[in-house]
């Protein structure tokens, strides 16, 4: 027995194609609100999508600093790692020794 499910949070069907025969007209209906429903997802999605590019647009626009005039740079000493690099000088095991 074959057995197909389609989920959707709006709709669960559930087919068994050797025991129900469905009709064209039927399956037809069926397939058409299951393209309604995502139809509808993807609307929402892309009115999601246009409202956060707006809200990034806006907030990233030029000349939109809220800082004060001096404090517009950043010091060299706070976005740069310092190089001392003690941990990684760790001696390697001889090679000659493990092969």
């Amino acid at each position: 027995m074959v057995v197909r499910w389609l989920h959707n949070p709006l709709i669960t069907m559930h087919c068994e194609c050797t025991q129900m025969k469905l009709a064209l007209r039927t399956s037809g209906h069926l397939l058409l609100g299951v393209v309604r429903i995502y139809s509808r997802k993807a609307k929402y999605l892309l009115a999601d999508c246009n409202e956060a590019f707006v809200k990034i647009k806006m907030a990233f626009r030029p000349g939109a600093v809220d800082l004060p005039e001096e404090n517009r740079e950043a010091a060299m000493a706070a976005i740069t790692l310092p190089e001392d690099f003690h941990e990684f000088e760790t001696s390697m095991a001889d090679l000659r020794q493990v092969f």
